[in-house]
């Protein structure tokens, strides 16, 4: 079996090369670099590339349009004409750490069509390995995706480098150029709108997100991410003290998918503000059904593939209870769930 990797590198990215290809070089025969820069930059990355992984290393240059997915699907294609069985996908500011797994054996003991890996706060995935030759295209001028996918990897993460909060707001605001245009030229695709939300949140326009995420909730199609659009909206709400529309909100996001234990959580936080303690322990108890603890047989969190809250999926609905119980007077129940919350800690 042979794997190859593949590497975005653009402007100013030759001095964080070095560590994403130092976390692939072990497991791959070829590493794939699309030089998106200047000629002027492309000698740095070239050392680079000579230093960490020798002439295991390729650099393609690739004339930049301001289309991640163009640029993903231009290295996928050289990925397609290599000898490959697998590729897997890194970014410059990007690193694995598969934290001692035989990622090898993994990929030939694998029949799917894509491995997803989780990022470090193993709040959601992303497809990083995909089986050759992949007919499927990426698309997305931003927030690019393919669609492909298939179970995370048995061990291991992917990390990413912090950015300062200049270079987060001009990211933020290249995205939305991005996809405003998106949504103009497909205005009925919905994850646009979802990825929308999330930058006019970042970028502390927060009725706008509102706005949007609530659109893409109403829009359907795949229900997860219209569930966690309703828990986004539903967040924001809360945080503006909007209780009962919050609770509205994240009812209509149930009403996509039952499964999203998170929904339950922000309902159940926000009755206890609106003093509807019985309404908040019973809401938070629908949390824990299908929370990180569940006893269910068909467990919702083990099929999803998207965005997690950890905390609402744990220990929130329990403080909630507590305090909930508390005020109700139920001292032995607060007492019992305080335990459950230390143990959950």
């Amino acid at each position: 079996m042979k794997i190859v990797s593949t590497t975005l590198a653009g402007p100013g990215t030759a001095g964080e090369l070095k560590r994403a290809l130092s976390s692939v070089k072990q497991f791959v025969d070829e590493c794939i670099i699309i030089w998106t820069g200047s000629a002027a930059e492309r000698e740095a990355v070239q050392l680079v590339v000579a230093s960490t992984v020798s002439n295991q290393g390729r650099i393609v240059d690739w004339s930049w349009r301001n289309d991640f997915g163009a640029a993903r699907q231009a290295a996928l294609d050289l990925a397609n004409a290599s000898t490959a069985n697998w590729c897997l996908w890194i970014d410059t500011d990007e690193w694995f750490d598969f934290e001692g797994l035989d990622v090898r054996a993994e990929l030939a003991g694998s029949n799917e069509p894509a491995r997803n890996i989780f990022d470090a706060s193993r709040t959601y995935t992303k497809p990083k390995a995909i089986r050759l030759p992949c007919h499927v295209k990426w698309s997305g001028l931003t927030h690019e995706s393919i669609n492909v996918g298939g179970t995370p990897f048995s061990k291991g993460v992917f990390w990413e480098r912090n950015k300062s909060s200049e270079e987060l707001t001009r990211k933020h605001k290249r995205d939305l150029r991005l996809l405003e245009l998106e949504i103009r030229r497909h205005p009925n695709e919905a994850r646009w709108y979802y990825y929308l939300g999330d930058t006019y949140e970042l970028l502390g326009k927060m009725n706008e997100a509102i706005g949007v995420f609530r659109k893409r909730l109403a829009m359907g199609g795949w229900a997860e991410e219209a569930a966690w659009s309703g828990y986004r909206a539903a967040c924001l709400l809360y945080t503006q003290k909007k209780y009962e529309e919050a609770i509205a909100v994240a009812m209509k996001g149930a009403a996509a998918h039952p499964g999203i234990a998170e929904l339950y959580w922000i309902a159940s936080v926000s009755s206890f503000y609106m003093g509807r303690y019985e309404h908040a322990v019973h809401f938070a108890e629908l949390a824990k059904v299908h929370g990180a603890r569940s006893t269910c047989k068909l467990k919702a969190l083990k099929a999803r593939i998207s965005f997690r809250d950890w905390g609402a999926l744990s220990w929130k609905p329990l403080e909630v209870q507590k305090f909930a119980f508390e005020r109700l007077g139920m001292l032995e129940e607060c007492k019992a769930v305080q335990r459950e919350l230390e143990e959950n800690k």
